[in-house]
């Protein structure tokens, strides 16, 4: 197949890119990636087997018409689109309106989320009321970066975080300081924002997403993987570190408890309290045996349940195409979740969601005129 991937060229979206990209082309397939004002023109004179691209990013550069007389196939990663106007977080802004003008015109169309499913009903309210289906595809490792596990037992560094403190700050500032305190500054290494040596004084280096710094998470031997207070209290999701932490070859200890639907116990820690989080840090800090069989299992895990080509089965089964692939001598299917609990969302905390989204668009707006604030 002819894939036309469109994307902003940005950091993170290259990030996520590489893996859609790679796993096509392990399969056999040609990938085209194209910024969305580009896209509009190429698209004219290239016909294209699929279209691969995200709300906010190139939805607006598709032409219905033209792509329905190619029978061409639309996969698109959905943001939030209710009548109540709100977000289940407020750095996840709503999809544009006019976006769903265009996707209501398409034959041949799959939305995606890797979202809990429970929040679709309300937070993908007008997709839903279009008839249009929205498929749960959570976070993947691709595996066709996976290397044989080179194991240190005893590492330079005992410690080792990737990502900024910013967003992460409320409901983990004590359990860092009484983490980071016991710990050697020497063995510690962290890639971020300021506020790490604010808080901490511990200073972090520069930060940039790209491909190459998920590799250094085996450089420790433990890379805590912190979630932020409203993944972890309201249940939205896992974040990609959950499954990059293990394919690159590092120990995991997660405070998510969602984790649990995606890892066994003995694949990675999943330690949702403070105290747990802390126990099970000096605890496994000195029992390499035990993570290094960790990070063995949740290798393995990866390889049958949380690739890209497990998602991709997903779409093209909701494609109603083949969805069974091949690739490294193992075939690749639809991951079955167990779909857990369904949640109730009392209107009252969609009020109160709408308001914090809200107040912190306004934020933003004062941010970008007024610098101080």
């Amino acid at each position: 197949m002819e894939i036309l991937y469109i994307a902003p060229n940005n950091d993170l979206a290259e990030l996520f890119f590489q893996g859609w990209k790679n796993a096509f082309e392990a399969l056999g397939h040609s990938v085209t990636r194209l910024e969305p004002n580009m896209a509009i023109g190429w698209l004219e004179k290239h016909p294209v087997d699929m279209i691969f691209t995200h709300s906010g990013e190139g939805v607006l550069s598709l032409d219905p018409r033209l792509i329905n007389q190619r029978q061409t196939k639309v996969v698109v990663g959905a943001l939030p689109a209710n009548r109540w106007n709100v977000s289940f977080d407020p750095h996840t802004p709503l999809a544009n309106p006019s976006e769903l003008k265009v996707l209501r015109l398409l034959d041949q169309l799959v939305l995606w989320s890797q979202h809990e499913p429970f929040l679709y009903p309300f937070f993908y309210q007008s997709y839903l009321d279009q008839g249009i289906k929205v498929v749960y595809l959570p976070y993947a490792a691709d595996i066709t970066l996976l290397q044989p596990l080179d194991f240190v037992e005893n590492p330079a560094k005992d410690l080792i975080f990737i990502g900024n403190l910013a967003h992460r700050k409320r409901g983990n500032l004590r359990l860092l300081a009484h983490l980071l305190s016991q710990l050697d500054p020497r063995r510690v290494e962290i890639y971020g924002d300021d506020l790490w040596g604010e808080h901490f004084g511990i200073p972090a280096r520069p930060f940039r997403i790209d491909h190459t710094w998920p590799s250094k998470f085996a450089q420790a031997a433990i890379a805590p993987n912190l979630h932020t207070h409203r993944q972890k209290s309201r249940m939205i999701q896992v974040n990609n570190r959950t499954f990059d932490i293990p394919l690159y070859g590092g120990f995991q200890i997660t405070d998510h408890p969602l984790a649990a639907k995606f890892f066994d116990p003995t694949e990675i820690c999943i330690a949702p309290s403070p105290r747990e989080f802390l126990d099970q840090f000096f605890e496994f800090l000195h029992r390499p045996d035990l993570r290094e069989s960790q990070i063995k299992a949740a290798q393995l895990k990866l390889r049958k349940e949380h690739s890209y080509f497990n998602r991709l089965s997903s779409i093209f089964e909701a494609f109603e195409l083949s969805a069974q692939l091949h690739y490294g001598g193992l075939d690749y299917s639809p991951t079955r979740f167990n779909p857990g609990s369904e949640r109730f969302i009392p209107n009252v905390h969609l009020a109160y969601w709408s308001m914090e989204d809200q107040a912190f668009g306004l934020l933003r707006k004062l941010k970008q005129r007024i610098p101080w604030v």
